[in-house]
């Protein structure tokens, strides 16, 4: 269809128009040459201050991708429906930025300039917006007061600023929770075809999403548009959203659809503030019913106490390195602490037998040490560097060399035997539920493999079981850590949150730790339902619910 078949089928409603008596705020345009996050970019960007802003009270804010176009292009006439909403009270008042991507302009003259825009708004993880938040709004906040609430931000694009938007939202829910999308670029280009599975993983966020798009869209060697919009739109349905979404077949990949509907988008993402957006989570989605009987992590010990491995034994409870006394400690009912050994320095890894002998592996010395109750600790096995140990039956143990690239069985008597070399620089070590099977995660990231138990304690059928290349963000998805629920799926420690995989070793959960890095985890309490996680030193419990299986 034609331009002009195309706005008589979507015509522009009155917000999207000047109207008498409506006040009219004014535009400015400004340049940010400076930018640490991408170095070497230029670009204009534009603010919206709205008649009503008053520099005594802080204002809402509203980013826009491409910004530009948003202003001054075809149709768009954002800030007239900006005029038109914040006079009806429709929104509160906003100030809006509006940025535009960046540019490389080329070292030498006659060179081709670098058009960033695919780079920043296509890309998966939290880099833009860093840049708006780091970069961008601090500038603006140096002339305006603004709210700096997630709750009082919306964030906006179409196509790849579509997608750029949810991802920002996505990534800084803190900082941005009102999302809307036109015509979004869920496709994979640079791991944007990966959102939705998240939203389906991970336990929900607080955002408010708004989804426009058609069946006219793009149809390319990219990815189907039309067909990932109605993805993302079943994902945060099934994970329990607050989303809208408006479709139309005849629409496409342009702004005719987009304009028309723009007045109704924005209404509707503001509607009801300052109501604070909660996130619910969906009813069947497994990490919501997983978390369902606490909601927060709770910290136990005191900032003295720096924590480092951690183990439970058979009855669940939790056994501890605290590095800073260099001491092997348990933790007693009342969160009371008993020092079990002294001057036990570098321990990679805890353990604890069935019969409650605690076993410490020290790479550096290159041996592993076992300490029965309150006894002296006494070597089991010598001249191994080992990095991760679990606890077998009648005494043994399996134990993992990452630099030599073995995995160990360490006999009731302290001898030695190499079970497989099959995964490169092993580094953590598990038993299932059942004793019959080995989990191995290696230290070079994205999985942990599996192997069956002989009857003489080798390994055999060493295979590829979990993957945590979740995301598509980052290179490393190192699994630091690894427990075995009862049911006998898995919790892992990645860098940036909890993957939670169902026992085929499908991932069936993901929760984000808020900051740092989780890197040792134990499941204990007399029901095996109360996860510890150490993070930065510190001990942190939430419990669970064991479910049978993950899989609906």
């Amino acid at each position: 269809m034609t331009p002009a078949e195309l706005a008589q089928i979507f015509p522009l409603g009155p917000d999207s128009l000047k109207q008498p008596d409506v006040p009219v705020g004014r535009v400015e345009k400004c340049e940010f040459n400076s930018s640490r996050i991408y170095p070497g970019t230029v670009r204009d960007y534009w603010v919206y201050v709205p008649a009503q802003y008053r520099p005594t009270k802080a204002a809402c804010v509203l980013v826009v991708q491409d910004g530009h176009d948003h202003l001054f292009a075809g149709r768009w006439n954002t800030a007239v429906v900006l005029d038109n909403l914040i006079h009806q009270k429709a929104m509160p008042v906003t100030i809006g930025v509006f940025i535009n991507p960046g540019k490389i302009p080329p070292a030498r003259a006659g060179g081709m300039t670098r058009d960033n825009r695919s780079f920043e708004y296509d890309s998966a993880g939290d880099r833009y917006a860093r840049f708006v938040l780091e970069e961008i709004l601090p500038v603006v906040a140096a002339r305006f007061k603004l709210r700096t609430d997630g709750n009082s931000r919306a964030i906006m694009g179409g196509s790849s600023g579509g997608f750029c938007s949810l991802n920002a939202a996505w990534c800084r829910p803190d900082a941005f929770q009102r999302v809307v999308s036109m015509v979004g670029s869920f496709t994979p280009m640079r791991g944007g075809h990966s959102l939705a599975a998240q939203v389906r993983l991970t336990e929900a966020k607080p955002l408010k999403v708004f989804l426009q798009g058609g069946a006219q869209d793009l149809d390319v060697a990219n990815g189907n548009w039309w067909t990932a919009n109605l993805e993302m739109l079943s994902a945060l349905q099934f994970a329990g959203y607050d989303v809208q979404h408006v479709w139309d077949e005849r629409a496409g990949h342009n702004e005719f659809h987009c304009n028309m509907i723009c007045p109704d988008a924005l209404r509707w993402v503001w509607q009801d503030y300052p109501k604070k957006i909660v996130a619910r989570g969906g009813a069947n989605q497994p990490i919501t019913r997983i978390l369902a009987p606490q909601k927060k992590w709770r910290r136990i010990l005191t900032n003295r106490v720096k924590v480092g491995a951690i183990t439970t034994d058979a009855k669940g409870t939790l056994y501890f390195v605290d590095t800073t006394a260099q001491t092997i400690c348990r933790l007693e009912a009342g969160e009371r602490v008993t020092v079990l050994a002294k001057a036990i320095p570098d321990v990679s890894a805890l353990a604890v037998g069935d019969d409650g002998t605690v076993y410490m592996a020290q790479p550096k010395s290159k041996r592993v040490m076992r300490v029965r109750g309150f006894g002296r600790p006494k070597v089991h096995s010598a001249g191994v560097e080992v990095t991760g140990i679990c606890a077998a039956k009648d005494g043994q143990l399996y134990a993992t060399e990452s630099t030599k690239h073995r995995v160990l069985r360490l006999a009731a008597d302290g001898t030695v035997r190499v079970v497989t070399r099959a995964v490169q620089q092993p580094m953590v070590v598990r038993r299932s539920i059942d004793s019959s099977q080995l989990i191995i995660a290696s230290a070079r990231g994205h999985d942990a493999w599996l192997g069956r138990i002989t009857p003489d304690g080798n390994l055999e059928c060493v295979e590829p079981f979990m993957y945590f290349d979740r995301a598509i963000q980052r290179a490393n998805h190192r699994c630091d850590d690894l427990v075995v629920t009862r049911p006998g799926w898995t919790i892992a420690a990645l860098e940036d949150g909890l993957m939670i995989n169902n026992q085929n070793g499908l991932p069936s959960g993901f929760l984000p730790v808020a900051s740092g890095s989780p890197t040792v985890l134990a499941l204990g309490g007399p029901r095996g339902d109360q996860l510890f996680m150490v993070v930065e030193g510190k001990l942190h419990v939430r419990r669970i619910r064991l479910l049978p299986t993950l899989w609906l």
